[in-house]
């Protein structure tokens, strides 16, 4: 991959992933913080616009050391923006890259929006970065997240037994997937062949 391409907007006619920014904060704080089923709170301890921030602060740090891309994840119907997510673990010696840390706001969940930035971020890895395996780690209770992993074709590939110590005391596991290239021309065509609207 070309490092020097990046950092780059992402679309298509539904979303666009614009390269996170301190500017995002804000309305990442509106979209984010009201999580009634408090996913967020749990896995990240965010429940606050400073820890947000934090948040923010550590993928622009991330791109510096070249491990992290990260993204806000903006509805072009709407014009609001409904998230973030971000390319992280980046190996490009064995061309591999992870899609994680992602937050969908209450507001979109259950809509196209993630379903779109996924897309966006799989044609990306593997038919611009030219990656082999894009992996993803889902707590193991989070049962919504595994569903959209599943629904865009990834492999499970096991269970991370006490991986973290979540901000609420919570030991977790993670369910690993994985999409490796030679499985991607059938799965974009997979999804694309669902409604996006």
């Amino acid at each position: 991959m070309n490092w020097n391409e990046y950092p780059k907007s992402l679309a298509n006619e539904f979303v666009r992933l614009e390269p996170l920014r301190t500017s995002h904060h804000l309305d990442l704080v509106k979209a984010l913080l009201p999580d009634p089923e408090g996913w967020y709170q749990m896995m990240f301890g965010l429940t606050t616009p400073e820890l947000l921030l934090r948040e923010i602060h550590a993928a622009e740090k991330g791109f510096e050391e070249r491990n992290v891309i990260a993204f806000a994840i903006r509805d072009l119907a709407t014009n609001r923006l409904g998230g973030r997510t971000q390319f992280m673990k980046l190996d490009s010696e064995n061309r591999h890259v992870e899609i994680g840390n992602t937050m969908v706001g209450p507001a979109f969940r259950r809509t196209h929006l993630n379903t779109n930035a996924k897309f966006l971020l799989l044609s990306e890895a593997f038919e611009v970065m030219k990656m082999n395996r894009v992996s993803f780690r889902v707590d193991e209770q989070n049962h919504r997240s595994r569903k959209a992993v599943e629904r865009l074709g990834a492999s499970y590939g096991g269970c991370l037994r006490a991986e973290r110590i979540l901000p609420d005391g919570r030991v977790r596991d993670y369910s690993f997937y994985c999409i490796v290239s030679n499985e991607w021309p059938q799965l974009k065509q997979q999804i694309l062949e669902q409604s996006f609207k």
